[in-house]
C-alpha cells in the first residue's frame, strides 16, 4: 500500500510515518520503481504498536528495544507487556 492509505488507516501524518521508517523503528518498506513506498500490512501492524505503546507512556526508545518481540501477541496485549516491563524498569 502506498504511504497514503497507510497515513489514512494509522491516523498519522506521513511526516511521522517517514520519522518512524528512518528511525528505523519501521522496516522492510520496498522502493517501487516509480520511487514510491510500498508498505505491507506489517507496517500497519508495527504502526498501530508503536502508538499503543506510546499511549501506554512508553518513549521511542523502549519501543526500539521490545520491537522485535512483539509479533507473537495481539497488539493490545503487546502493548500491555511492553509497558509492564518499562515501568516495572522504573522501580
Amino acid at each position: 500500500m502506498k504511504i497514503g492509505e497507510l497515513a489514512q488507516r494509522t491516523g498519522m501524518a506521513t511526516s511521522k510515518i517517514r520519522y518512524y521508517e528512518a528511525a528505523g523503528l519501521l522496516t522492510g518498506v520496498e522502493r517501487k520503481e516509480n520511487g514510491f513506498r510500498a508498505y505491507s500490512e506489517q507496517s500497519l501492524v508495527t504502526l498501530t504498536f508503536i502508538q499503543d505503546a506510546q499511549k501506554a507512556g512508553l518513549d521511542l526508545e523502549a519501543i526500539r528495544s521490545i520491537l522485535p518481540q512483539h509479533h507473537a501477541m495481539p497488539t493490545s496485549q503487546r502493548a500491555l507487556k511492553a509497558a509492564q516491563a518499562y515501568f516495572n524498569d522504573l522501580r
